[in-house]
């Protein structure tokens, strides 16, 4: 229901941006989805008396973890840019951009 309420108007107010219609989709499908977990997480809570403060715990780590991760890896664009003209550099550009990547979130959680 979510999404049918919020698909029309993201579109029409993503396109007055001036970005793609599709974003406004895609974000009336994600907060759906998010609606839809948010409200099975409470009648389960609720039913199951679970708590999800360990839960909650490992969410803000990840999350903080991968934004650290993405400033790591912007900063790392400035260094090395991924625009190539040969397929082998772009190949290995992105595998130390994963490696980097995977080494900033792993120290990090």
């Amino acid at each position: 229901i979510t999404k049918i309420v919020l698909n029309v108007p993201l579109i029409y107010s993503f396109e007055k941006l001036g970005i793609y219609g599709f974003y406004g989709a895609n974000t009336a499908t994600m907060l759906g989805y998010l609606v839809g977990i948010i409200t099975s997480l409470i009648y389960l809570s609720k039913i199951f008396h679970i708590s999800y403060e360990k839960t909650l715990k490992y969410l803000i780590n990840i999350i903080f973890a991968t934004i650290i991760m993405v400033l790591g890896l912007s900063l790392l664009k400035l260094a090395i840019p991924l625009t190539s003209s040969s397929r082998l550099i772009s190949l290995l550009i992105v595998g130390v951009y994963t490696l980097i990547g995977a080494i900033i979130y792993f120290l990090i959680t």
